[in-house]
């Protein structure tokens, strides 16, 4: 038997994902498609996805993530990057309980950055504790947790460094209002260039693949 290619000692399948999920495979083949999966393609069409982005992935979507995953993460992330088919390091953060927003950023930032998703204010100042690469934050201010008046400041205080773009529905009151200094706002319908045009600036060098 001839020596197993390197590619394959540092990626999991579609189907060893499955299983560490816990989900079957065509809901992972759809994570992919979706492009919340980040996953490189061989020439065979084979999808074969990076230990340290599925832990990533789970964490951000509250999965259990096994030991052993932690560990192969861990590992993998310690070799830095494989090659040209995986997201930059810099991360996005999207706070917004629509899952149609979520989907269509993790699909415009697929290949350049990690998308990390948040359904409600509360799991979004988690991640940013737990995820220092996040670098940009898109948060709607109608999403559960984070509709106060100190929520924006909560998250400034608590991650300095990153950039906030605030999404708001159209027929949102704020959607009215001018931005403040430092502020940007996006109003809802969004199209994947409207948030390409928007992200992909804050994201500076961490953008580049």
């Amino acid at each position: 038997m001839g020596r197993m290619p390197r590619i394959r000692q540092h990626y999991l399948s579609v189907p060893d994902a499955a299983a560490v999920c816990g989900v079957s495979r065509n809901t992972v083949y759809t994570w992919v498609r979706r492009g919340q999966l980040p996953a490189a393609q061989t020439p065979g069409r084979t999808n074969l996805i990076r230990p340290a982005i599925l832990w990533r992935f789970m964490e951000s979507n509250g999965m259990f993530v096994p030991p052993q995953l932690e560990s192969m993460a861990r590992e993998d992330m310690a070799l830095g990057q494989l090659d040209h088919s995986f997201p930059a390091l810099g991360e996005v953060l999207v706070i917004d309980n629509d899952p149609l927003l979520r989907s269509m950023v993790s699909r415009a930032m697929q290949g350049r950055a990690l998308v990390d998703q948040a359904q409600t204010g509360f799991q979004g100042l988690h991640l940013l504790t737990t995820h220092e690469r996040i670098r940009v934050v898109l948060v709607n201010l109608a999403t559960p947790g984070a509709r106060h008046d100190g929520f924006l400041q909560e998250l400034k205080i608590l991650r300095p460094d990153v950039e906030v773009l605030i999404v708001v529905n159209a027929d949102d009151e704020r959607s009215d209002r001018p931005a403040a200094e430092g502020e940007q706002i996006l109003v809802k319908p969004l199209s994947q260039a409207e948030l390409d045009e928007a992200i992909m600036p804050l994201l500076g060098e961490d953008a580049e693949v």
